[in-house]
């Protein structure tokens, strides 16, 4: 979506497009990180996961595609070893 924005803005506008998407994908992807780090802990050391395994895979994929995207994000999350 930013990049048919950029498109259609003048040059001054660019950056201010830019940084919103990457603000916004910073913001994704806090709330998938603290999303996933609960689920993590529910089901590693209170043993008692509250969404189905499909969800929480959902959840992974779309904080890796963040990531992949930006890898500035990379979270501690993922580097740990169950």
């Amino acid at each position: 979506m930013a990049l048919l924005l950029v498109t259609l803005l003048p040059k001054k506008y660019f950056s201010y497009v830019i940084m919103s998407d990457l603000s916004a994908s910073i913001a994704r992807h806090s709330t998938l990180s603290s999303e996933t780090e609960y689920h993590n802990r529910l089901y590693y050391t209170q043993d008692a996961p509250n969404i189905r395994d499909y969800e929480y895979d959902q959840l992974m994929q779309q904080l890796l595609a963040l990531e992949s995207q930006y890898p500035e994000l990379v979270s501690m999350i993922l580097r740990r070893s169950g």
